[in-house]
């Protein structure tokens, strides 16, 4: 592949996806086209229209120490082969996410080698971990939210990795809730020394996770030989609870779940409200695996106990075209969204972007009168404190919810745009002040707020959906070919939220 051929198009962006997982590392990188699907007559807006997966590295083993910590500079070395094997450098790179999944995301070290990794990964790629949003990106690379918007049927992906298994319940092509289980493929590795072959019997427990000591009541322990009945019952156990969750049932060993359950109103009972399940990851690539300890771990046993309950049960499912790649084609093809075209910027605040894991601070359900309460400056305070924050040292983003079209009055715009710079300058807030939307408001409470912050720089963007908790980055202005004058800002948003880190 070119890099400079695909980098050159303005209607298109190059987009990277990194997935370190409990068992593999991989990268793909995408191609992101965009266009104006606005109406005839209607005002312009920039969407993405197509994606296009230009490379594929190649699977490698995630390489962690003895402690578990992963070795960030093996990774770095994985990425910049791949990086040289696609024909890209660092810079070509305009957006994608990398993400630590799975038993990785528990790793002492995961959040600091997230932050060095993405730098080294691209200037606008972000970094992200934790079990609902692995769980989101695998049902969006799987295809499962595609296939249930096309069919408007209820979907059911579940993810199953090395070290977790991650549910996504999708309606109409809308995920509607998420779920994640602490039951992996390692949760039992084996070292056969110098054995070759599909029949080799040396099974030694090199090593168990804390899901595999639950369900396996000291039956086996490390350095010891595992007998080939008690794995099977290991794995018929962890496919069982699998199964448990997907039906919304009460997991007996609470310890294993990293989130709440899938909800009952959802799902209904016996998984009567699912029309189909689908499967992904590791295990679910390894169906077909005649030999049994193909990958040194329980992978191939728990994808045969899996099916066979699946079977037993009449369910009906099916494994995902891209199996294996579900999370990390989730994480290079569906992080970003596209501003509506009324954004708000002037040169003095382009030198400012790309701006990286700017904290969120949503704000409540806004009235017609909202915007002249004398408790909206506090309201601010409180969301500051509450994700503790100083203003007056980092940049913050303003969400902006619940203003509808008929809203939108000169009036109710001045006294909101009124009551944000009195905010601003009452917290010293840090430059640029950002303020995002869903409303198409952008353009014209820039310029108000403008007229009141006349030497501050501030950037308004519409059309995004964020929510209380995540980050959002900013990147550069791209711009339609056909229209160079309409103009969107490429924005990521992201949750920066690791799983608990073992004491």
């Amino acid at each position: 592949m070119s890099s400079s051929n695909s980098s050159n198009n303005s209607n298109q962006l190059i987009s990277v996806g990194i997935d370190i997982g409990t068992t593999t590392t991989h990268l793909i990188v995408s191609k992101l086209s965009f266009a104006n699907v606005s109406l005839v007559n209607a005002a312009p807006n920039l969407a993405i229209s197509g994606r296009e997966i230009l490379h594929e590295s190649a699977i490698y083993a995630t390489p962690l120490t003895d402690d578990g910590e992963i070795e960030a500079s093996l990774v770095a070395q994985i990425i910049a082969e791949a990086y040289s094997a696609a024909g890209l450098e660092k810079s070509t790179i305009q957006t994608g996410a990398l993400i630590i999944t799975g038993q990785s995301a528990r790793a002492r070290n995961a959040e600091a080698v997230s932050a060095s990794l993405a730098a080294l990964a691209g200037d606008f790629v972000i970094e992200s971990a934790g079990p609902h949003l692995e769980s989101i990106l695998a049902a969006r690379g799987s295809l499962a939210v595609e296939y249930s918007a096309q069919s408007d049927k209820t979907v059911l992906n579940i993810d199953i990795g090395g070290g977790t298994s991650n549910f996504a319940l999708i309606c109409r092509g809308k995920i509607v809730d998420s779920a994640c289980l602490n039951i992996g493929g390692r949760m039992v590795q084996f070292d056969f020394q110098s054995e070759t072959g599909t029949n080799r019997t040396n099974r030694t427990i090199k090593a168990i996770s804390e899901s595999g000591q639950l369900l396996g009541q000291n039956q086996i322990k490390k350095g010891q030989s595992a007998d080939l009945d008690v794995l099977k019952t290991l794995a018929q156990q962890g496919a069982a609870l699998i199964l448990q969750v997907a039906q919304g049932a009460e997991i007996l060993l609470s310890q294993v779940m990293l989130t709440e359950n899938l909800s009952h109103d959802l799902i209904g009972h016996d998984l009567s409200g699912i029309d189909e399940i689908w499967l992904s990851g590791g295990v679910a690539s390894a169906f077909t695996e005649e030999n049994l300890f193909r990958y040194d771990d329980l992978g191939v046993l728990l994808a045969r106990a899996l099916e066979e309950l699946l079977r037993a049960q009449q369910i009906t499912f099916q494994i995902s075209p891209r199996a294996i790649r579900a999370t990390v084609i989730g994480a290079g093809l569906h992080t970003l969204q596209l501003s509506g075209s009324t954004i708000g910027f002037e040169q003095n605040s382009r030198a400012m972007l790309p701006l990286r894991n700017v904290k969120i601070i949503k704000l409540p359900l806004l009235s017609s009168d909202s915007a002249t309460d004398l408790s909206f400056e506090a309201t601010i305070g409180r969301q500051l404190k509450q994700r503790e924050h100083d203003w007056s040292k980092e940049a913050v983003c303003l969400v902006l919810s619940g203003i509808t079209r008929d809203m939108l009055s000169f009036k109710f715009l001045d006294h909101l745009a009124q009551k944000l710079s009195d905010s601003f300058l009452s917290y010293k807030g840090r430059e640029p002040l950002v303020i995002v939307s869903d409303a198409d408001l952008a353009m014209a409470l820039r310029l108000l707020l403008q007229g009141r912050l006349t030497d501050k720089r501030i950037i308004t963007v519409d059309g995004i959906n964020a929510e209380e908790g995540d980050y959002i980055d900013i990147g550069t202005p791209v711009s339609s070919s056909s229209d160079p004058n309409t103009q969107s800002l490429p924005v990521v948003v992201k949750t920066l939220v690791f799983y608990k880190s073992p004491v």
